[in-house]
């Protein structure tokens, strides 16, 4: 069965690449929880495509004051 291009696991650096973070800022954001989408396997880090793309969506700086009056 042929894996979808949304179920993608991402490595660290293309997580970097996507960003435009340093590894050691990839790193820290990991650490402190603020990724929550980030996996272990086989001692490195893995990260879902499609993960990725909702947990920016839920970033957006206009969507966190769209309801402040």
């Amino acid at each position: 069965m042929p894996v979808q291009e949304s179920e993608t696991l991402l490595t660290i650096t293309d997580l970097c690449s996507i960003l435009k973070l340093t590894q050691r800022h990839i790193y820290r954001l990991i650490d402190n929880g603020q990724i929550p989408f980030a996996m272990k396997i086989a001692g490195s880090w893995r990260f879902r495509r499609d993960e990725l793309y909702k947990w920016l969506e839920t970033r957006k700086v206009g969507q966190r004051f769209a309801n402040v009056h």
